[in-house]
């Protein structure tokens, strides 16, 4: 059982909205929110499961918080939510089965029943019951029972078939199957025995052989969903109220009129909504803006609220009134292949391609922050990407004057600035068609120069290997060997670093004349004639010394040649570091997908099992490796990693969705800048946090002293920042006072410079 202290994470989460609010060491989640599964309520907020986090809408001012690992909760993908007002408690069951227990001021854990191994069967939670002081899963095994309480589970009735639905009704449990409706025995001493329920059927009115779904219980009668059919139960007899051929019961809500229920469609048709009274016939109640309703509340006002898996949250103050939606700022999609940053925002290629480099077809396009609120570009709101019916963005990267390129697996190039959008394929640059797939215009990574020339990989291409020069002249380039070129990295000294699937790297030396192909040299280093590890190479990053890093498969790899990566000498290096006092290869035998590196050097390694950072020289770990077991991290394989070098903000896209973590590295320059930034400042009561001095010179030596210029601090600037944490130099929390901060610069000795700062700390 895990407790996690939610009160501070959820007030913080509801003001995060500008960068500078996210602390050094905070977390924030970049996932969509338009997909509602479940709804419940509790006095003060309406609260919706989405696949990815929980979404709550303060039933006051309709005002949204969206709530995620990086609040507190241990999972993502809800399934179900039930709401127990006698403990003011939110109930959340993930689809892993998961189970997470929302208190105003912690979050309890119960990950029993995910990592049961004795148990077989399908694991997954349909339903949640609470009748105070207990709690009843509806589970693909049967039923199990949590005591509030004391927050330890009770009995597990084990059945052979998925329990979809469970109440309490007269003193009796009673379960919904494929197989039927099963009733608890009188007694309740042995309930763990599902041999001692019994099965309901014609005796009281229902027929031989039926499927039964959604169970609820509505002032003084039991409903039920069976087969096509909705029934209440009087305690003696199952009276039917309502057919809809095809479709099944999905919820059924008290309303003033009658009861409303919702019905989903099992094949091809739409979802229906109808109102059964016991004085008129049922009436189909119709809401433009609900597509596939699967769950629904009344609160006291009498608004209702569906769980739509159509974008927003839906509500209408009454049955025949205007539906209103309400559409949270969240990202488009989860998906991403490649992440760029740039001042402050961020620009996500949400396409993707199959293991084998095949077509995935997605058109989401790419989604971006850069208005202050997430917007998207693609075939559905942009004519020229509709021309071109554009899928699959793979790559992106943003130049100097903040004009956006995305590489597409479908169609080429897309240059994209203030909203215009440009295509550059055959017709217009030097990208060619694909050679197995003439249709197709194939780019898979993209890179800048540091003469700003745009360096393109143009998969299975003729010539795979294109540049685009600041001016607008093009090039492509023959590379010897395999024409499956994956990835792109230009190094400081201007040779080309391209990986070629399964084959290993390829240098490329444009020459002097970057136009011209008489002057350029090309070296091919696999793992026979290298210490490439493996010729499955996923991703280089170039660090700011000018080392290259080469991700592979069996793990990283240094290339630190500088100007001379042509020379035969030029093998690359496996590190060897120390861990636990035994040498070893750093990372091992990881699957590195993704390199990134911070303002201060450090090495950010994505792999398949998490993130592993290392410092400037990669010999130390910064921090243990970060998995979704001890983060906020969505899931173990990372796709990308992109650093926002102004804030130390490091953005991570893995499988699951894109997740930031706030580092204390930010870039640096040569010299101090004019004017110095300290926060927080004055450091108030109760801050027990990171104290971030900014703007200084790259790697400088920090010193603070009290106003006597006692020394009470001495550390050394991660990049262009550097962190207190308000102790003096044994540890102890410093006394309240004004304190200098003296820094000096250690990396420009012929022209050192200084900075001077003022913290004002309260205890």
């Amino acid at each position: 059982m895990r407790l996690v202290s939610f009160l501070l994470l959820f007030t913080f989460s509801s003001v995060v909205s500008a960068q500078d609010d996210l602390r050094i060491g905070e977390w924030r989640s970049y996932l969509p929110a338009k997909r509602a599964l479940s709804v419940t309520q509790s006095p003060d907020a309406i609260f919706y499961g989405t696949e990815w986090a929980l979404m709550r809408v303060d039933k006051t001012d309709l005002s949204l918080r969206h709530i995620s690992k990086t609040e507190g909760l241990s999972d993502i993908e809800v399934q179900k939510l039930a709401y127990d007002p006698v403990s003011d408690v939110l109930i959340v069951a993930y689809k892993n089965s998961n189970i997470d227990l929302v208190f105003d001021d912690e979050i309890v854990n119960l990950d029993q029943i995910k990592r049961n191994t004795q148990i077989l069967q399908d694991r997954t939670i349909h339903d949640i019951y609470v009748k105070a002081p207990f709690v009843y899963f509806a589970t693909g095994y049967g039923v199990t029972q949590l005591d509030l309480e004391n927050r330890e589970f009770g009995f597990t009735t084990f059945t052979n078939f998925a329990v979809r639905g469970i109440v309490e009704y007269q003193d009796r449990l009673y379960v919904s199957t494929e197989e039927g409706i099963y009733k608890a025995p009188e007694t309740s001493t042995n309930l763990a025995d599902f041999g001692l329920w019994s099965i309901v059927g014609e005796e009281v009115g229902l027929a031989p052989k039926y499927q039964a779904h959604d169970l609820t219980v509505l002032a003084d009668k039991m409903y039920a969903g069976v087969d096509n059919q909705i029934f209440s139960f009087d305690g003696s007899a199952f009276k039917k109220l309502h057919t809809i051929t095809n479709h099944r019961l999905a919820f059924t809500q008290l309303v003033d009129e009658g009861i409303l229920t919702g019905w989903i469609c099992n094949d091809g048709c739409r979802d229906r909504k109808y109102l059964i009274s016991d004085t008129a016939n049922p009436q189909e109640i119709r809401y433009a803006c609900t597509n596939r309703v699967l769950d629904g509340v009344v609160d006291e006002q009498g608004r209702i609220w569906f769980a739509d898996e159509r974008e927003g949250f839906h509500y209408t103050t009454g049955l025949r009134e205007p539906c209103q939606t309400i559409v949270p700022d969240r990202p488009l999609t989860h998906n991403a292949s490649q992440m760029a940053v740039f001042d402050r925002k961020l620009y996500v290629a949400s396409g993707g391609v199959t293991i084998n480099y095949g077509y995935i077809f997605r058109a989401d396009g790419l989604y971006t922050n850069e208005t202050g609120s997430w917007t998207a570009i693609n075939k559905f709101n942009n004519a020229v990407l509709e021309e071109y019916n554009m899928r699959d963005f793979l790559a992106v990267e943003v130049s100097d004057d903040g004009t956006v390129f995305v590489g597409t697996f479908w169609d080429g190039l897309i240059s994209y600035r203030d909203g215009e959008v440009t295509v550059f394929d055959r017709e217009n640059s030097s990208l060619q068609n694909s050679v197995i797939n003439p249709d197709r215009n194939r780019v898979t990574d993209l890179d800048f120069d540091q003469q700003g020339n745009l360096w393109i990989t143009n998969h299975d291409a003729p010539r795979p290997l294109s540049v685009m020069t600041p001016t607008g002249e093009w090039q492509s380039f023959a590379l010897p060997g395999s024409d499956n070129v994956e990835a792109v990295a230009a190094d400081h000294s201007g040779t080309i670093w391209v990986a070629v699937g399964n084959e290993g790297l390829i240098l490329y030396d444009p020459g002097d004349d970057l136009l011209s192909t008489g002057d350029d040299q090309t070296r091919i280093l696999n793992a026979n004639n290298s210490t490439l590890t493996s010729n499955q190479v996923r991703d280089i990053a170039v660090d700011k010394d000018g080392a290259v890093w080469v991700g592979t498969s069996k793990g990283p790899v240094l290339f630190d040649c500088g100007n001379q990566t042509f020379a035969g000498n030029c093998l690359g290096t496996r590190l060897i570091v120390e861990e636990n006092g035994v040498g070893g290869e750093l990372l091992g035998g990881e699957d590195v997908k993704a390199i990134s590196i911070d303002g201060g050097n450090r090495k950010w390694f994505g792999t398949t099992n998490g993130i592993f950072v290392q410092s400037a020289n990669a010999e130390t770990a910064v921090m243990r490796p970060l998995t979704e077991d001890n983060s906020p991290l969505f899931d173990n394989n990372i796709i990308d990693i992109a650093i926002d070098d102004i804030d130390g903000e490091v953005f991570i896209a893995t499988d699951k969705g894109i997740v930031s973590l706030r580092s204390d590295a930010v870039a640096g320059e040569r010299f101090h800048q004019a004017e110095v930034e300290i926060f927080p400042n004055p450091v108030r009561p109760g801050y027990s946090g990171p104290i971030a001095i900014k703007g200084l010179a790259q790697n400088s030596n920090v010193k603070i002293t009290d106003i006597q210029g006692k020394l009470v601090h001495e550390s050394k600037a991660v990049g262009g920042q550097a962190i207190w944490y308000g102790e003096d130099l044994g540890g102890t929390r410093a006394a309240s006072g004004v304190y200098l901060v003296f820094s000096t610069s250690v990396e420009n000795l012929d022209t050192p410079d200084s900075a001077i700062g003022k913290i004002i700390l309260v205890n």
